[in-house]
């Protein structure tokens, strides 16, 4: 389930766009009433707004718009006529409404989009406007929006460019509890604040006769614009803290830099009460990906390269080895003779053999006395017991279904080659060396063929490649890892509203 919240727009907001204006004249345009205000018709400029704000028009044509990013519009106000609401170019008509309600629409994509009111009164009719609320949406895996309020008096996180000045009024943000505020008359003097881990982002200032336009711009970690907007605080009222602008749908693992531009004349006021940033953790859900004939897993090839490498090495060094020890195979009577009985693989200087078991290479400080022999070059033979692990901590070598084939340790049946032979326990020096003749022939290929055969050692009882079917191979479980735990779900959040002053 997401997590959702929803945020008001007030009447008195600039981010609402009115048509042809928003202060004025009711019968020409939009008039903000204000309900603790006995004549709010005749009020002067500066006046204190004291009370909930309203506007109210008798003009046909006349607007409110708003753009939004959401999943859900409400609409709240009054009147006795008919009025036209557009939301992402398609229209409604409606008819007077009943009740305080005058448009909603949910279960929209989440976006932005773009609602318009437009009043339609005949004769003295009025079409009375007061609110916005917005719904937007997080996914399930998110939690409840927190809000970290930045005042302007802040000015470690808050940076000021150009001309700015600290001033306190009895009505701002509100009679009840007056705060400080920043204010400039400079054109293009902006205040600036950085932040990370924003779902969105608000700013609060003041309203008042003597205000105009200002600017607003979003810009990401690498200073590339995102967003720029164009507001008027321009009005009759001095209205101590107003919602100047908002923007949500940003990423909370990216940073940002919003920017509150003075962008009137100079002598035109622009005021900074406080930045506001909802913020919310995002946990990501680990997902299995699908199996990767390259992880490991499934049907996997040996990488022929891998192999021819060390092949061509070994048989180098085995080659070079043969020569060597040519003279101490064979007896002095020739390759027919008998080989001694010392069952003692380890010659005279007390070199060990190197024999392969399961994934490693151990050096047996005793080595068994049987070594085979493929076309005169002495080879490891394998060891295996069943499959399974040789050794403290090593596991099975093969990890991939091969074809099962035998890893013979006869000769080779098409060319025998000389018999098996164990190494003489006589010095070197007391070896008589074979008669000056052909020194049997070397089968490289037959060399390469058995070393592959032991990279690639089939697992034990695996199926077979044409098997494709089966299951890929089961690896030894390691109790000291534990499963991954999918995070909690995130419980829905109580919505931060903004409240009117």
């Amino acid at each position: 389930m997401s997590v959702s919240w929803n945020t008001t727009f007030d009447d008195a907001s600039p981010v609402l766009q009115y048509a042809p204006y928003s202060d004025g004249p009711l019968k020409s345009g939009w008039q903000a009433m204000y309900s603790g205000v006995p004549n709010s018709a005749n009020a002067t400029c500066g006046e204190a707004a004291v009370g909930d704000s309203t506007h109210i028009t008798s003009l046909s044509g006349a607007s409110v718009a708003l753009q939004f990013y959401g999943t859900a519009i409400y609409l709240y106000g009054g009147g006795n006529c008919s009025y036209q609401v557009s939301l992402d170019n398609e229209v409604e008509n409606l008819s007077p409404p009943s009740a305080d309600l005058l448009y909603s629409k949910e279960d929209l994509s989440l976006g932005t989009h773009y609602v318009n009111l437009t009043a339609l009164p005949s004769q003295d009719q009025q079409l009375v406007f007061d609110r916005a609320i917005t719904t937007d949406s997080l996914p399930a895996n998110a939690s409840p929006p927190t809000t970290m309020v930045v005042d302007n008096s802040n000015i470690t996180a808050v940076q000021y460019f150009g001309s700015w000045t600290s001033k306190t009024d009895a009505h701002v943000p509100n009679a009840s509890h007056p705060m400080p505020f920043h204010i400039t008359t400079s054109s293009g003097s902006y205040a600036s604040l950085d932040f990370t881990g924003g779902i969105a982002v608000a700013i609060n200032g003041s309203k008042n006769c003597g205000h105009g336009a200002y600017t607003v711009k979003l810009f990401d970690s690498s200073q590339q614009l995102q967003t720029s907007a164009d507001y008027n605080a321009s009005t009759n009222w001095l209205v101590g803290d107003s919602l100047l602008y908002y923007h949500s749908g940003l990423d909370p693992s990216k940073s940002y830099q919003i920017q509150l531009i003075n962008s009137a004349g100079d002598g035109t006021t622009l005021t900074l009460g406080d930045f506001t940033v909802l913020q919310s953790n995002i946990t990501s859900v680990p997902t299995q990906s699908p199996s990767d004939p390259s992880s490991g897993s499934g049907h996997h090839k040996t990488n022929v390269g891998v192999i021819v490498g060390p092949v061509i090495a070994g048989v180098a060094v085995l080659v070079i080895l043969h020569c060597s020890r040519c003279s101490a195979e064979f007896p002095s009577d020739g390759p027919g003779s008998q080989p001694s009985n010392n069952t003692n693989n380890a010659n005279a200087n007390g070199v060990t053999t190197i024999r392969e078991k399961g994934s490693r290479t151990h050096l047996l400080q005793h080595p068994p006395n049987q070594q085979q022999q493929v076309e005169g070059a002495a080879v490891a033979v394998p060891v295996s017991s069943g499959g399974g692990t040789t050794g403290t901590g090593t596991r099975q070598s093969s990890s991939r279904p091969s074809t099962p084939h035998s890893h013979s340790h006869s000769r080779s049946a098409s060319n025998p080659g000389p018999h098996p032979t164990q190494a003489s326990s006589q010095s070197q020096s007391s070896l008589i060396p074979p008669p000056s003749q052909a020194q049997p022939q070397v089968d490289v290929n037959r060399i390469i063929e058995l070393i592959a055969a032991r990279i690639d050692r089939p697992v034990p009882n695996a199926p077979t490649v044409e098997d494709e079917g089966a299951p890929p191979p089961q690896y030894p479980v390691q109790p000291d890892l534990q499963p991954l735990r999918r995070p909690p779900q995130a419980q829905a959040a109580d919505p931060p509203r903004y409240r009117k002053r």
